[in-house]
């Protein structure tokens, strides 16, 4: 089983290097605890956690789940929009003013969202989207509501 990867490190069998937040892939015994004592793994395998109750989830299984949804949301981002980002969570640590992954720091512009995430997006922040269904009128709402 895979286990994830938490300080940078070499796999001694092939010489593949591993960064933080790459899977393991089956360590040997001997590895599981020469890496895990060392910090570089965590001691227990990867679990799938896409079919498990939030409710369910430990506060590790909720940190996991997070940086999976940000990496795949970063990950998806343009390189300018890539640069924005961390340019605008660099001031914010120079003021230092607390980094939140969730706010505007890190949301995509509105036009990259899908209408499923902007009805997401709208639903956490309260706005009514009356009748709007269509993608430009959602986005009115929302730009509307906040505006306000």
């Amino acid at each position: 089983m895979d286990h994830l990867v938490k300080a940078e490190c070499v796999d001694t069998r092939t010489g593949k290097r591993y960064f933080v937040g790459d899977p393991f892939p089956n360590p040997t015994a001997e590895q599981l605890v020469r890496l895990s004592s060392a910090g570089c793994i965590e001691k227990e395998p990867i679990v799938d956690l896409s079919d498990k109750a939030v409710a369910d989830m430990s506060r590790q299984d909720l940190e996991i789940v997070a940086l999976d949804s940000f990496m795949s949301h970063v990950q998806s981002l343009d390189e300018d929009r890539l640069r924005d980002m961390v340019e605008e969570m660099r001031r914010r640590e120079a003021d230092g003013a607390d980094i939140d992954p969730t706010d505007g720091a890190v949301t995509p512009s509105f036009d990259d969202m899908t209408i499923a995430e902007l009805k997401e997006h709208a639903d956490k922040k309260g706005v009514d989207l009356g009748s709007a269904t269509k993608k430009d009128d959602i986005i009115a709402a929302i730009k509307a509501a906040e505006e306000s």
